[in-house]
Formats: structure tokens, C-alpha cells, sequence
């Protein structure tokens, strides 16, 4: 029987509602979303993993977004953490990261289309735990009789920021390790703030006695704790007199500083002058004159010491190289002892020649004297190169050629060792330009040549060496 004679049999009313109702029905296929499966976790670390997922069914529209979701609760949704791994069906993967460590999560697969997101079952993991900084030191070099220097380098942050490290040293094995935030017994140590993985750095090890068995080691540590690089042995040399040639016919006094490093000194008027350029990498309060890292330096935020030509063994003769930044802060010099100003430098210059002028007076020029700087000079060719013009020494105060060190970045510039001395002053002075009546500030330092008697200030961020000075009671 041919059912479309049954529906004309049928009353037109009847009929028009059977066909509302399949006109109806036929229209109201279920939207859904996609269907996904959430696969296992794995390379799971301090703060990462990798997970994914697969699109079962699309749903009614295509995925136009999937990924994975997470978080420290249970049932993550897209409005916690996700990331995104293309769209349509098929299979996924996605990297986890910027987690903490030790940390329990929970992870859901997402797929989203036009009607909605769908997620996969939740799966858990837990990360692994941090561990403290692991480091290495290389060797032990440049040692001498106060101070011994190493290179070191840190291996792993450990999974975590390093938040410091330094170098610590004592005279017993047993001693070399922090507790509860100190060191044990009579070992020492320096905070260096070096961070960076890899990166060469080195560190001094200073008020060091002469002679003797001593043990260090480099520390850095991090959120986990800290962590210790192997321990080296080394012994200090004898007490190092360094040849230099003062006046014998000169009576000097003697000072030390705050590091054990001593010196001799000499009356100029009423003024004391150390005969010897400054050796302390410690500040007179015990805090480090900064050094930064060996192979990459930042500038402009140089380090605040430097020997010359990064050789430690320059220390006994020439001392050390200070930045402006070392120099205005206060307490390089021993307590009772400062570094001088332009005007104290020139009261020094005028005792010794009294046709000295001072170059902070009109016509402010550059000259102090053309007679003093051969009798500060160190006498001789040991030092000095030749012809080392007027060095007679006369009033005792042997200043040497100490050169000086420019940063250029990523470096340093060394020059000038064996032809000129800059010593520093603690004056900062306008230099007017081109008639402005707003100038910019330069460091000044007194300056000596190999080919000149003159003393003279020039101006600059240069390094310079250091003498300190104290005033007769």
C-alpha cells in the first residue's frame, strides 16, 4: 500500500500537525561539546612538566581551541592556568611550566568548539624537590702573605634563584660551613653577590696571616639552602717587603690597616701621608669593596677595586686601583685616617714649594707646582721609566707609577703602569661648558709623570690609586 495515499486519506487537519511535529523534531539535533582524553604527564621536573591530550569527538562544531588546564586544586577550569596547543581533532602536546617546586597539580586536557568546552579526566603530579646551588672552584692563585684568590664557578641554580654566594675561609676543614645563618669557630667569609650560572667569577680571601695553613671553599645558596663547592688547601707566603726604594735618609713611622696590611708613613708639615699606596679590599667597618664578575661586566655599574691588569701579584708594590664609587664612599682609609681633599693636597704641594698654586684658585689652571713632583717621586728606575725626570724623593713620600684602568665594556683598559701616577682627591668639580652656566661633575686626581717634576690634577672616572692621611695632633 503506498503510504502517501494513507496520509491523503487522512483529515487535512491531522495531517498538518503530523507534519509540524516532524518538521520539528528533525530541526532539534543536540549541540555538544568536544570530547577529550587527558594523557599521562611526564618529563616531569623542579618546575615544568609535559601533558596533553586527544580529541575523541569534535562535537557538533569544530575545536577552535585545546590545551591543558591546571592548578594546585582539584577540577581545573580554563579561568586557572592553561596553555594552548592548536586547534581541530587529532592528538596534542603542551608544556607546563613556571611551577613551584614540591608542589602537588592537577591537570585536565580542554578542548573548546562554538557550543562550549569540554575537559578530559584530571590527573595529578607532584614536582620534584629544589636543591641547593651547585658550584666548583677551580684553583687557588695570586696568593700572598695577606690575601689568597680563587675561580669559581656555579654549576646549577639547583632549580631556583641564586640569591648569593662568596668564599669562606679558615685554618680547619670543620670550619668552612654556615650554621643556623654563621660560621663555625674562626672562619671568615665574603659576600660577593654573584648569581649568574656558568659565568667565571674569582674572590679574595684577605686578612690572611703570613705563613699559614689555610682551607677554603665557595658557597652560593638559594631558596633550598646552600650549597658548597670542595675544599682547597694553601699556605700564605712569608711577610712580603716590598722593594721599593724610600729615602733612607728619611725617618718613617708605620700604620696598618684595617685588613693587617701595613705601611710606612711620613710627616709633611703637620700632615702624616702614608708612603705607600692602599691595599684594603675591606672597608674599615668590615664590609667588601665590591668586585664584580671576572669575565662580563655591566657597565656602567663597574666593580668598585681592580690590580692592575687583574693580577693580584701587583698588590704588594702598587696596591690597588680604587673607583670614585670606592672613594666617596667613606672608610677606605683606616679609622683616624682619610683620603685627602684637593685643598689637603695642595697644602702638602705648598710645604714643599711654596711657589705651588692652587689650581682651584683663578686661574684655575692644571699645574700645582713644577718643582714638587720630583720630590714625591720614588727615586730611580725600579719603578719609574726613564727618564723619570727631578725624581729625587726628598721629602720621603715615594709615589709610583701605579698606571690607572679605564672600563670598557664588556673589560678593562689598563695603561700607563711605569709612566704616571693618579692618586685620588674627594672633590667633585663643575666643569662649565662653552660659557654654560650648567656645567657636569668630574673626579678630580693628582696626577705625577715619568717626564716631568710637575704635579698636576686632571679629571676623570678612571681608577686611580689611594694615600690616606691623617693630621699631627
Amino acid at each position: 500500500m503506498n503510504p502517501f495515499l494513507l496520509f491523503e486519506s487522512l483529515p487535512s487537519s491531522l495531517f498538518g500537525y503530523l507534519l509540524i511535529c516532524f518538521l520539528f523534531f528533525s530541526s532539534c539535533k543536540q549541540e555538544t561539546v568536544p570530547i577529550v582524553i587527558t594523557s599521562e604527564i611526564s618529563s616531569i621536573t623542579k618546575n615544568s612538566a609535559i601533558c596533553g591530550g586527544f580529541i575523541v569527538d569534535e562535537g557538533t562544531s569544530g575545536v577552535i581551541s585545546r590545551g591543558v588546564v591546571w592548578s594546585t586544586k582539584s577540577t581545573p577550569t580554563i579561568n586557572d592556568y592553561s596553555t594552548t596547543a592548536g586547534v581541530g581533532p587529532g592528538d596534542f602536546i603542551c608544556s607546563i611550566s613556571d611551577l613551584e617546586a614540591s608542589e602537588t597539580y592537577y591537570v585536565r586536557a580542554f578542548a573548546s568548539n562554538n557550543e562550549g568546552t569540554g575537559y578530559g579526566g584530571e590527573v595529578s603530579f607532584k614536582t620534584l624537590p629544589l636543591e641547593v646551588p651547585r658550584l666548583t672552584i677551580d684553583s687557588i692563585e695570586c696568593i700572598t702573605d695577606k690575601t689568597a684568590q680563587c675561580s669559581f664557578r656555579i654549576l646549577s641554580d639547583g632549580g631556583s634563584v641564586v640569591l648569593n654566594s662568596g668564599l669562606i675561609w679558615g685554618k680547619d676543614t670543620s670550619s668552612l660551613f654556615f650554621s643556623d645563618g654563621y660560621l663555625v669557630n674562626d672562619a671568615q667569609f665574603n659576600v660577593e653577590g654573584f648569581t649568574r650560572v656558568s659565568k667565571i667569577y674569582k674572590s679574595t680571601a684577605v686578612k690572611l696571616t703570613s705563613e699559614t695553613e689555610y682551607y677554603m671553599r665557595v658557597y652560593a645558596y638559594n631558596k633550598a639552602g646552600t650549597g658548597y663547592s670542595k675544599i682547597l688547601k694553601y699556605r700564605t707566603l712569608p711577610e712580603l717587603n716590598p722593594e721599593i726604594d724610600f729615602n733612607p735618609e728619611i725617618s718613617y713611622g708605620n700604620m696598618t690597616d684595617q685588613e693587617g696590611n701595613k705601611y710606612k708613613t711620613v710627616i709633611i708639615g703637620n700632615q702624616e701621608w702614608m708612603a705607600e699606596n692602599l691595599k684594603t679590599v675591606t672597608y674599615n667597618d668590615g664590609s667588601t669593596v665590591y668586585q664584580s664578575a671576572v669575565d662580563y661586566i655591566i657597565i656602567p655599574i663597574p666593580m668598585d677595586f681592580v690590580w692592575y691588569n687583574r693580577d693580584i701579584s701587583y698588590k704588594s708594590e702598587y696596591g690597588a686601583l680604587y673607583s670614585w664609587f670606592a672613594v666617596k664612599k667613606s672608610g677606605l682609609c683606616p679609622t683616624g685616617w682619610h683620603i685627602p681633599s684637593l685643598g689637603e693636597w695642595f697644602e702638602m704641594i705648598h710645604t714643599l714649594d711654596t711657589s705651588a698654586v692652587n689650581p682651584l684658585n683663578p686661574p684655575y689652571g692644571d699645574i700645582f707646582s713644577y718643582l714638587a713632583g720630583g720630590m714625591i717621586k720614588e727615586s730611580g728606575q725600579r719603578h719609574w721609566a726613564s727618564p723619570n725626570s727631578w725624581a729625587s724623593n726628598s721629602s720621603g713620600f715615594t709615589a709610583l707609577p701605579s698606571g690607572t684602568a679605564f672600563p670598557i665594556y664588556p673589560e678593562y683598559k689598563f695603561e700607563l703602569l711605569g709612566s704616571s701616577s693618579y692618586m685620588w682627591t674627594t672633590n667633585e668639580i663643575v666643569i662649565q661648558s662653552h660659557g654654560q652656566t650648567v656645567g657636569f661633575n668630574v673626579h678630580s686626581k693628582v696626577g705625577l709623570d715619568y717626564n716631568s717634576g710637575s704635579v698636576f690634577m686632571r679629571h676623570g672616572d678612571n681608577y686611580g690609586s689611594v694615600r690616606c692621611l691623617r693630621y699631627l695632633r
